[in-house]
C-alpha cells in the first residue's frame, strides 16, 4: 500500500500551499526531506507516513524525528513564515532551533539537506540545439 502511495505522490507533485492551509507540503518540501534523511515523506488523504524506499515503515526514532522536522515546515507555512523552496538559512534555523531545544537532528541531515539546497538553485547551462552545415 505505501508503495502505491509513493508512485501516486511521485506522479502528482503537491501543490504549492498558501497561509493557512494544514496538512500543506510543497513538492520541494517533500524532496528536500528526501534528500536530507534518506526517506520517503509521504503526505496523502491528510495523513502522513515515513517509509524507505521500498515502502517499508522506518524505526519509530528515525520517524519521530523526520515527522518532528515536517511539522515544523508545515506550521510555518501555515503562518505564512515559509514562502517559497527552503533555503540555506531556513534549514541552519530549523536545526538550530531543535539543537537549542536539547533535541538535535543528526549532524549529517543538516549536510545533505543544505547540499540538496545548493544544488537545487545551481543554475544549470541551457541546452542549445545548433544545426549543423556542411
Amino acid at each position: 500500500m505505501m508503495a502505491k502511495w509513493m508512485k501516486e505522490s511521485i506522479s502528482h507533485p503537491l501543490r504549492p500551499t498558501g497561509k493557512g492551509v494544514s496538512n500543506g507540503y510543497t513538492q520541494d518540501d517533500v524532496d528536500t526531506i528526501k534528500a536530507m534523511t534518506g526517506y520517503n515523506f509521504i503526505a496523502f488523504d491528510g495523513g502522513t507516513t515515513v517509509v524507505d524506499d521500498d515502502g517499508n515503515p522506518v524505526s519509530y526514532e528515525v520517524s519521530k524525528m523526520i515527522m518532528k522536522i515536517a511539522d515544523r515546515i508545515e506550521t510555518d507555512r501555515s503562518l505564512g513564515l515559509l514562502v517559497g523552496d527552503i533555503t540555506e538559512s531556513y534549514l541552519r534555523g530549523v536545526f538550530k532551533d531543535f539543537e537549542k531545544n536539547g533535541k538535535p537532528f543528526p549532524e549529517d541531515w543538516l549536510k545533505r539537506g543544505l547540499a540538496y539546497v545548493r544544488e537545487r538553485d545551481t543554475p544549470r547551462p541551457t541546452a542549445v540545439r545548433r544545426s549543423i552545415t556542411a
